[in-house]
């Protein structure tokens, strides 16, 4: 058991060097091939157009990347709707009095400072928050002691080339609060001078608008805005004044209604008097035409019984000449068929006067004979032998004709 122990550890310690050497072997053999491989020149040529690529990449990237940095270092973007003021931070270059428009525009950073401010079309609302508003309604109190709630719409700008100016006096901010604020006070002001009529009157509420909005502009004026107009889009009264309009709109538009109705009695009289004129000219015009028609009537039916008799004397005419000629040419046909009779009966005797003609009457005769028996005498010399069939012949149709155009013999003599 020992030697069989033995035996076999020195048989696994040689599988185990050869398998040692196998992978090394392998290890050099790919190892040499992989260098073989490295050295061809197809991988070397592969080798160096990856290089030059990947260098191009490279500094490429890096162009690139130095140039967007260089924009935006030194340039700044102004985006569309807004307007651009430049600051200068250095050199006690301060607030430059320019407005730059959307775009790129040249400025170096952390030397430079912009601003941006909203140059598009605002709207200042007093409404309630369901229909849109930013603010609540405003309270009027009227002239004549009413309190009304108005519901208003401002839009407004930046005045063109003054947003320099609106950063420099520093409302960059807080300008749309203080053209709130001014609006405010303007339009209460303002809304103070109407009446509970007038403020329901679209006329007047224009009319005072109108001469709102120019002292508006000339307050918003400081802030480098101007409105563009100032609309009312809504008026609400008390409860209790609101019965009260409501019973004058009610009073009014029974007056409309009212006035409505009379000019209808008015236009409904006219219609029927205008209706009366065009029954009469209509039964008028009838009239006229009526007998028109009837005279028109009277000459057709003149003329038709003229023209009827000229047709039926015409037709009269007509039928008996066509008589007579029936008449004629009958007679005509009648004569020419008795003289075809004649002449057929003429031809017929001729025809049966010849010889020919007496053969064929022969022979009828001879096939319309009904002999039942026929005794001959023997002892007769005059009638022939059965056995002469040419006497015999002779005897029933006779003898052949002669130069004169006779026969020899006739049958039965």
């Amino acid at each position: 058991m020992k030697h069989f122990f033995l035996w076999l550890g020195g048989q696994i310690s040689r599988a185990c060097a050869w398998i040692v050497f196998g992978i090394v072997f392998v290890v050099k053999q790919t190892w040499r091939g992989i260098v073989a491989l490295f050295r061809s020149r197809p991988v070397r040529f592969a080798g160096r157009t990856t290089l030059a690529t990947t260098r191009v990449a490279l500094w490429t990237i890096l162009f690139a990347g130095v140039a967007l940095a260089a924009g935006w270092l030194g340039y700044q973007r102004v985006p569309p709707g807004f307007v651009g003021v430049k600051q200068s931070n250095f050199g006690g270059g301060g607030i430059e009095m320019k407005d730059y428009s959307s775009g790129l525009h040249f400025g170096p950073r952390f030397i430079d400072e912009w601003h941006l401010v909203d140059r598009t079309t605002q709207v200042l609302m007093f409404a309630w928050e369901s229909e849109g508003g930013d603010h609540p309604m405003l309270e009027v109190r009227t002239k004549d002691g009413n309190i009304a709630h108005v519901g208003v719409a401002v839009p407004y700008h930046l005045k063109p080339g003054e947003a320099a100016a609106l950063v420099r006096d520093g409302t960059k901010h807080v300008w749309k609060q203080r053209v709130k604020t001014t609006a405010e006070k303007v339009l209460l002001q303002e809304f103070a001078a109407f009446t509970s009529d007038s403020l329901c009157s679209t006329e007047q509420r224009n009319t005072i608008i109108a001469e709102t909005l120019p002292r508006l502009n000339q307050l918003l004026s400081t802030f480098h805005v101007e409105a563009e107009s100032i609309l009312i889009t809504q008026v609400m009264f008390g409860i209790e004044y609101e019965k009260k309009l409501q019973q004058k709109q009610l009073t009014r538009q029974t007056a409309l209604l009212s006035t409505a109705t009379t000019e209808v009695d008015k236009q409904r009289l006219q219609n029927q008097l205008f209706q009366e004129g065009i029954d009469a000219s209509e039964k008028l015009i009838s009239n006229q035409q009526d007998q028109l028609i009837a005279a028109r009537y009277a000459e057709g039916r003149a003329k038709y019984v003229e023209v009827f008799g000229e047709a039926k004397e015409y037709d009269r005419r007509k039928k008996s000449e066509a008589d007579a000629e029936y008449q004629r040419m009958v007679a005509e046909g009648e004569r020419a068929v008795l003289r075809a009779d004649q002449l057929k009966e003429e031809l017929a005797n001729e025809i049966y006067d010849s010889a020919g003609g007496r053969l064929m009457l022969a022979r009828k005769a001879a096939e319309n004979l009904n002999i039942h028996r026929v005794t001959l005498n023997s002892n007769d010399p005059r009638v022939p032998s059965v056995l002469d069939l040419d006497e015999l012949t002779k005897l029933l149709v006779g003898h052949a004709p002669t130069a004169n155009g006779n026969t020899a013999g006739r049958p039965g003599k």
